[in-house]
């Protein structure tokens, strides 16, 4: 399965980790660039913006988001619902 992750902080990381770990292809994506670049030396696949990670997934999309509750989670589910819905 491939599956994007937003969000590459500890627990992002982890939780990325573990599935790469089970055979699973990881497509992450943090605010940060030096985030995702820290993230790619554990095998996640960078992406540095929400297109660029939506574009690399296979239908049907799966994004897990491992951000902090209230205003970061309503605009990513804006930004994504656009780019899910193609």
């Amino acid at each position: 399965m491939e599956i994007g992750m937003i969000g590459l902080g500890r627990m992002g990381v982890n939780m990325a980790r573990r599935l790469i770990n089970r055979g699973h292809r990881v497509h992450g994506h943090a605010r940060k660039r030096e985030s995702v670049e820290r993230a790619m030396e554990h095998g996640i696949l960078g992406a540095f913006s929400p297109r660029e990670l939506t574009n690399a997934l296979p239908h049907p999309r799966v994004v897990w988001l491992m951000v902090p509750a209230g205003e970061a989670v309503e605009t990513l589910l804006d930004t994504l619902s656009g780019l899910l819905s193609r």
